[in-house]
């Protein structure tokens, strides 16, 4: 909490609310530090599966120093302090229309897209129905078939959801953070959280509709939208995989890069060993993915 705190401060992030369609949300802001030249005029990232935009702060730190406006967004339902009053939580493709208005509520014409796991899906969501985004950044994307099977993920979630416990902390750092060596996730770990912090039935049923319906989203809709645009009127993506991610099937996300790319997508992909699912701010990537804000 304290280094999250520390980092928040050093990147002078900013904690403001904006109401969108009656409700209130909460979002992290860096304000313009200057003119920049790379891609959108502000940079925007979207967290992962059960997180909140302040939990995405070490993932955002390391591009403290790009130029231009910094925004950590919240995803509808995936944050306790942003769920809407009657629990029922919006899909990948819902999110879609409520980015898009709250692109316009925060006046967000030029801008790039940094999206981790499910915010990966939400960020191609948005570019396939906005014509402001400039470049779309995917770490370990959660790209609909390339997600492992709804039981795995699922005792995933417990740990994501409740990792503030010591004993979940543990599990995090050391299985979905980067890693000198491989490791195996022992399946009891999951099981034990799933029956000792079970998710809420809502949650369930949630994520479950999720998985059963943005897959068809992504490959019939986003993505072809993205196609009929063109290559010169279309983000250009990037895409980088870790090899020792346990919840993303890297031989997947690798071939749905190919077919977008030979379908007349930019999209570049690249691996990252050595890493979990979880992105953290360090490895041999970063420097390309910095890099790439830069060109």
């Amino acid at each position: 909490q304290s280094t999250t705190t520390l980092m928040a401060r050093r990147m002078g992030l900013v904690e403001k609310s904006v109401t969108i369609h009656g409700l209130e949300w909460k979002y992290l802001e860096r304000p313009d530090s200057a003119v920049s030249t790379a891609g959108g005029r502000c940079t925007v990232f979207f967290h992962g599966l059960s997180m909140n935009a302040f939990e995405f702060i070490p993932a955002a730190y390391f591009l403290r120093s790009l130029p231009g406006r910094l925004l950590l967004l919240p995803t509808p339902g995936h944050d306790c302090d942003n769920q809407r009053p009657d629990t029922k939580f919006m899909s990948v493709a819902e999110s879609a229309g409520w980015y898009a208005e709250l692109a316009r509520v925060l006046k967000l014409v030029d801008y790039n897209i940094v999206g981790y796991s499910l915010g990966a899906s939400s960020a191609l969501s948005l570019a396939s129905i906005s014509h402001g985004v400039r470049r779309v950044v995917c770490l370990n994307p959660g790209f609909a078939e390339a997600v492992g099977d709804l039981k795995k993920r699922l005792e995933m979630t417990d740990v994501y959801a409740y990792k503030d416990g010591p004993t979940a902390r543990f599990f995090v750092e050391r299985c979905l953070v980067p890693s000198e060596r491989s490791y195996e996730v022992a399946p009891w770990v999951g099981e034990f959280f799933h029956q000792a912090i079970p998710l809420p039935h809502f949650a369930q049923e949630y994520y479950a509709h999720m998985m059963n319906t943005y897959e068809e989203d992504l490959t019939k809709e986003w993505v072809p939208r993205m196609i009929e645009r063109g290559v010169e009127k279309s983000p250009p993506m990037l895409v980088i995989a870790s090899e020792g991610d346990q919840v993303i099937q890297l031989d997947v996300v690798q071939r749905l890069c190919a077919e977008w790319k030979t379908a007349g997508l930019a999209v570049d992909f690249h691996t990252q060993p050595g890493y979990g699912h979880w992105f953290g701010s360090h490895g041999a990537t970063l420097p390309r993915f910095w890099s790439y804000f830069e060109t």
